[in-house]
C-alpha cells in the first residue's frame, strides 16, 4: 500500500543507515555519545513491542480522538535517536501493561511508513512524543527519553487531578505515597490541599492548578470535616 512520499529516497536512506552503522562506531564515539552507545548496545536486539501498538493512517485518528488518554511516539526507523528511544519506550509499555487498564496507554507510529499522517500533524523532528486526552488540547511530552520517565508521566496522568480524599485514612495514605496505588514508585512529591469550606476561592484556584499540572505533579484534596480534622 502506498503511504505517500518517503522523507528520503532509497539512496539517501542507505547513506543514513551507513552513517549509523553500529559496527563502524569507534570506542571514543560510543563513550562520548549516549545515543550512539545505546544504538551500539542494542544493535542486535529488536525492541519487544508486544504492548506497543503500531498506528497507521486508519488507527491514528481513531486512537487519538476516542481515548481518554494515549501517548504517541513519532519516530523514523533510520534515525539513531528514534531507535534508541524506541527500546526505552517499548520497555515502558511493558512495565505499564502490568497495571494498565484494558487499553494500552502507549502507541507509536513510524513516520517513514506513514509520512502523510506525520506531515498532517507537523512532525518535523524525531523522536517526538505527544499526549492526547479526550476533549483537551494535544500536549507535547518534554521529559527525559528514558523508560522510568515515561512510566512516571503516564502514571501521574492516570491519577485524578486532584485525587479526592474522603477520609482521614485516605489522607494519611496519600501522604505516605500509597494513594493512588503504586504512585510512590514514580514520585515522592505531592501537594495536599485542605479546604474546610467547599465554596472557597482558594478551592477553585487549587483545582485549576491541579488540572494545569496534571501529569507533572500529584495533587490531593480533602474538604469539609476531613480537612478540619486533618488540619
Amino acid at each position: 500500500e502506498s503511504t505517500g512520499q518517503h522523507p528520503a529516497d532509497d539512496k539517501g536512506q542507505d547513506m543514513l543507515m551507513d552513517d549509523l552503522d553500529p559496527n563502524d562506531m569507534s570506542a571514543a564515539e560510543i563513550q562520548d555519545d549516549p545515543v550512539a552507545e545505546s544504538v551500539y548496545r542494542l544493535r542486535h536486539t529488536p525492541p519487544d513491542r508486544t504492548h506497543l501498538p503500531a498506528l497507521n493512517d486508519k488507527s491514528f485518528p481513531t486512537e487519538t480522538t476516542g481515548r481518554d488518554f494515549i501517548m504517541v511516539l513519532f519516530y523514523l526507523t533510520f534515525d539513531a535517536r528514534s531507535m534508541a528511544f524506541l527500546h526505552s519506550y517499548s520497555e515502558a509499555a511493558m512495565m505499564l501493561s502490568q497495571h494498565a487498564p484494558v487499553q494500552e496507554p502507549l502507541a507509536a507510529i513510524d513516520c517513514y511508513d506513514w509520512t502523510d499522517v506525520c506531515g498532517k500533524h507537523n512532525i518535523s523532528r524525531y523522536p517526538t512524543v505527544r499526549i492526547y486526552q479526550r476533549n483537551q488540547d494535544v500536549t507535547e511530552y518534554r521529559g527525559m527519553l528514558a523508560t522510568q520517565a515515561v512510566v512516571a508521566t503516564v502514571t501521574l496522568y492516570q491519577a485524578s487531578a486532584p485525587e479526592i480524599l474522603t477520609s482521614t485514612e485516605q489522607v494519611s495514605a496519600f501522604l505516605a505515597g500509597q494513594v493512588p496505588e503504586d504512585i510512590a514508585s514514580v514520585t515522592n512529591v505531592s501537594v495536599l490541599g485542605l479546604f474546610p469550606q467547599h465554596d472557597s476561592q482558594g478551592l477553585s484556584a487549587f483545582k485549576k492548578t491541579a488540572g494545569e499540572l496534571h501529569g507533572k505533579v500529584l495533587f490531593g484534596l480533602a474538604t469539609g470535616d476531613v480537612a478540619n480534622t486533618v488540619s
